[in-house]
């Protein structure tokens, strides 16, 4: 079993796709404080990312030994 971290949890107050810290932030955060991966919602990771983004996304997994459990878009 993998724990991992929502993003939910820094999401800026009021909002439902805006969050405080960046995708590259909020993983090397997660893998900092001890999580083995981490969920990502709309705002982060959806239907409005570019190619481009979700190939960073991948890479950025990848390099951190990082998974991800949920991607809610």
């Amino acid at each position: 079993m993998k724990l991992c971290l929502s993003s939910r949890m820094f999401t800026v107050p009021g909002t439902r796709d805006e969050f405080e810290l960046d995708v590259e932030a909020f993983v090397r955060f997660a893998r900092e404080t001890g999580y083995d991966g981490i969920a990502l919602r709309p705002g982060q990771l959806d239907e409005r990312a570019t190619s481009e983004e979700v190939a960073r996304i991948g890479e950025l997994l990848i390099e951190t030994d990082t998974v991800c459990s949920f991607a809610m878009g």
